[in-house]
């Protein structure tokens, strides 16, 4: 009877092990999904993709889009309200033409910038996005070009401690970090991107930053696009995409 006891008990810890190995196994890792400049693509078909499955993310808005200045602004207002986040882009979209950048206008060369100006810039527009969204909380900035050199400085780092702003991409040390911009990346190729990260044990966030959705510039198809979304749905215990906002919350607060 003892012995029969005891086989029973043996056999159900057998069972346990590899179940509780399984569970120990998955781990959760953060998706920020991002949006820059604006767009009409984003507004359009990302949106309404994101909201199919109750994702959220982050969209960094530039004053100066053509989605802002006009009716549009109220899909903007109404994804905030609904728990998409409206992040901060400058106001010009400044990069640094020393780099190589030509394109960019005059007005809008970080190098010729100071970080005064710059902070300065970034408090604006983050006030641009209050009256979009009415949310008084901190914002996060993601850098245009990913430049941050000024003429005199760094810019990021005086706009993080003297705004108290989350500095898109940059607020986890780099071996914590997958970062990805996939514009004309098929769906299977961005998929393997994050698998691959996944795997990477320590990596803590996966971050997929978007230009155009079926459209604009830089752009993904919608097609890949819901692909992607829906892997993600289909893997929800391993991946929690959320806001950056929301993210740099649960982390560091």
């Amino acid at each position: 009877m003892i012995f029969s006891r005891l086989k029973c008990f043996i056999c159900s810890i057998l069972f346990i092990i590899p179940a509780l190995s399984h569970a120990m196994d998955e781990r959760q890792v953060s998706v920020s999904l991002s949006y820059d400049d604006g767009l009409q693509s984003q507004l359009d078909n990302a949106i309404p993709a994101l909201d199919h499955y109750g994702f959220k993310a982050s969209f960094y808005i530039l004053p100066t889009s053509k989605t802002v200045s006009g009716p549009e602004v109220e899909k903007w207002r109404n994804a905030a309200a609904e728990g998409h986040e409206l992040g901060n882009h400058t106001l010009f979209h400044e990069c640094s033409v020393s780099k190589g950048r030509t394109w960019v206008k005059p007005y809008a060369n970080l190098d010729n910038k100071t970080v005064e100006e710059m902070v300065a810039e970034v408090r604006v527009a983050n006030t641009f996005l209050y009256l979009i969204d009415g949310q008084k909380r901190r914002r996060s900035l993601t850098l245009p070009c990913g430049d941050s050199q000024t003429s005199n400085g760094n810019y990021a780092q005086a706009v993080a401690k003297k705004l108290s702003t989350y500095i898109y991409g940059r607020t986890f040390k780099k071996e914590h970090v997958a970062y990805l911009a996939p514009s004309g990346m098929s769906a299977k190729k961005i998929i393997r991107y994050i698998e691959n990260s996944y795997q990477n044990k320590h990596v803590k966030i996966i971050i997929l930053k978007f230009h155009g959705v079926g459209g604009d510039y830089l752009s993904t198809s919608k097609k890949d696009h819901d692909k992607i979304l829906t892997y993600l749905n289909e893997n929800r215990e391993r991946f929690k995409v959320d806001t950056y906002y929301n993210i740099m919350q649960r982390f560091f607060n």
